[in-house]
């Protein structure tokens, strides 16, 4: 389909049907932490292919740091995997997302941004109690400014920039 310039595909993202070095920049909205890990890191070398040197590529992930500490807050032990009703998760820590991304050639930036604090509450739960999510928002938006607590975002951010594979790096 095609709207206005716009052409929607929809693909495997292990075998993404686009030429090498097409895109100039690619953006991931938590989509990368619903496929296994095992799948993942072919999933990272594949977007690296489609991208042409020097492209910038902006993945936002789940945080495994938050689904673990609302799992002991709840008393449960913590988890690798967290099935939802439509999709499972498997969530990361920015220092085993870098790691990741830079083992399919990608350099990442060493800041990590935190995002997506507010909890997750249906849209009928909103719109039936509009007051209280809007509360719990604002307070989270608060709390979300402390340096410790940032880190329990729902999401975070690693942004990363193609460089060649270290096979095709000449050494001087």
């Amino acid at each position: 389909n095609s709207y206005e310039g716009l052409h929607l595909i929809c693909a495997d993202a292990e075998h993404l049907p686009f030429r090498d070095e097409t895109f100039d920049m690619v953006l991931s909205v938590e989509v990368l932490t619903h496929i296994p890990p095992d799948v993942r890191s072919r999933v990272f070398s594949d977007v690296h292919r489609v991208m042409s040197e020097g492209a910038l590529a902006f993945f936002t992930l789940h945080n495994s740091f938050r689904l673990k500490v609302g799992h002991w807050l709840r008393l449960r032990k913590a988890k690798n995997a967290y099935p939802t009703n439509n999709l499972t998760v498997w969530p990361l820590t920015p220092k085993v997302a870098r790691k990741n991304l830079n083992a399919a050639s990608f350099e990442c930036d060493h800041v990590i941004h935190y995002l997506n604090y507010h909890s997750r509450f249906s849209h009928s739960f909103y719109v039936a109690h509009p007051y209280w999510s809007r509360a719990v928002i604002v307070i989270e938006d608060v709390l979300c400014r402390l340096p410790f607590l940032r880190r329990l975002a729902i999401t975070f951010l690693v942004r990363g920039r193609k460089v060649p594979p270290i096979s095709e790096m000449s050494i001087a």
